[in-house]
């Protein structure tokens, strides 16, 4: 139970994060509880976690057309969205969900996306998709 970013000091609880720049988090550096809870410090994952995430596809109420979300992502978003995103109105309705492996009935191959919601590549005729 120790983080190489910890640094003693006279400040705070008395250990500082060099990561932060601010206090240590727990009373006592712990870096893999550290990773776990923030993602930071030396145990952190360097590559992200890569998943097949599971999907809503949703339609637009105002100009009728349909976009697909991953769950992971739709999380992390604040109150009020999701959104449309070809005409930005909030006033949307979804269709269908689907787990990883049902996702091809939605008209997309599948979402690659990492732990931290990013979407990676889609299989489904996107960029990297193609």
């Amino acid at each position: 139970m120790s983080c190489k970013y910890a640094k003693t000091t006279d400040e705070y609880h008395g250990w500082e994060c060099s990561v932060t720049g601010g206090a240590c988090m727990f009373l006592f550096p712990n870096s893999k509880a550290c990773a776990e809870k923030y993602g930071e410090g030396p145990d952190a994952e360097t590559e992200p976690e890569e998943f097949v995430d599971n999907v809503t596809k949703y339609e637009c109420l105002d100009c009728g057309k349909q976009f697909i979300l991953g769950d992971a992502a739709s999380e992390k978003l604040p109150h009020g969205f999701p959104v449309c995103p070809y005409c930005g109105k909030s006033s949307i309705e979804w269709r269908t969900k689907a787990e990883s492996s049902d996702i091809e009935d939605m008209g997309c191959m599948e979402i690659w996306t990492s732990s931290k919601g990013k979407i990676l590549h889609d299989a489904g005729g996107g960029e990297d998709g193609e």
